[in-house]
């Protein structure tokens, strides 16, 4: 094909255009890959129990904290339970003081629910979930979204593929492909949680890698940005070793970035909030209505 001056003028306007990105809320983690890519998949990786569901909970909360809707389909979790751990997450209050809570905490709690109501936070939790209904769900709230907005799924392994193959390594390559292609056309970041192989327990050094993504060949291939989760305090615990300080550090490993850098950034994991925080302290205006934040 032969370009024109006009022709290549125009390709040059739009190559320079950043990409537009919806916030994450971690300051770090904006800073180096700009936020969420409109248009773009991207994956959340961890072992189980890492905080995949948690991260997933916080860049939700953060992205409706800075205006945009958010499309939450949790297929592991009840809706119930995504409430109640949104509610623990800003009200700064931990889910086993529910039903326990004094005075102060049952005013944070009451803070909360109206800051949760009044986001623009949709939560889905229905079981049977294939890429086209998935693709059905994020077109039908495109319709009641005037902009940009987030769609977040929980999570990868339990997304049904929409016609059955010969093994779940070719379903997940299938259900992979099927939502990278869609989603450039769609007004939205997808996020999608999936849990990683065992094969980090397994190293002197348990440092989260590409490879150690379930079927990593398709996941890999398929997704334009992969974060991974990495906590110290997580191994510590698993074996046993209780008596150890937990600092409550955490790393997100953006291990690719088929637009832009890689690297790491730092964050705070809270335990008892199931939630991770800025690490230096900065938070958006949803943290501190009641209290600051524990950190």
């Amino acid at each position: 094909m032969q370009l024109i001056a006009k022709d290549i003028e125009q390709i040059k306007e739009t190559a320079l255009k950043p990409l537009e990105c919806i916030p994450s809320g971690f300051t770090q983690l904006d800073e180096l890959v700009g936020g969420l890519p409109i248009g773009q998949l991207v994956i959340v990786g961890g072992r189980a129990s890492m905080g995949k569901s948690s991260m997933c909970l916080d860049v939700s909360l953060n992205a409706a904290a800075h205006g945009y809707p958010v499309l939450f389909l949790t297929i592991e979790m009840s809706g119930m339970t995504v409430f109640k751990r949104m509610l623990s997450s800003v009200a700064l209050v931990p889910a086993k003081r529910f039903g326990k809570t004094d005075g102060d905490e049952n005013r944070r709690l009451d803070d909360a629910e109206h800051i949760i109501r009044e986001m623009k936070i949709i939560v889905d939790d229905e079981t049977e979930v294939c890429p086209s209904k998935i693709l059905e769900k994020i077109d039908w709230f495109a319709t009641n979204c005037k902009g940009p907005f987030l769609t977040v799924v929980d999570y990868l392994d339990l997304i049904q593929p929409d016609e059955r193959q010969q093994s779940r390594t070719y379903e997940l390559e299938s259900i992979m492909k099927k939502l990278q292609k869609e989603i450039k056309s769609r007004n939205t970041c997808l996020v999608i949680a999936c849990q990683l192989n065992r094969e980090t327990e397994k190293r002197e050094n348990p440092w989260p890698r590409l490879a150690d993504l379930k079927s990593s060949g398709a996941i890999e291939q398929s997704a334009d940005m992969v974060w991974l989760l990495f906590r110290e305090d997580y191994y510590a615990l698993a074996e046993g070793n209780i008596a150890q300080e937990l600092t409550g550090e955490a790393k997100i490993i953006i291990a690719k970035n088929r637009h832009g850098p890689v690297g790491c950034v730092e964050v705070a994991f809270i335990p008892e909030l199931a939630s991770f925080r800025n690490i230096e302290g900065g938070c958006l205006d949803i943290w501190t209505k009641s209290s600051a934040p524990p950190f």
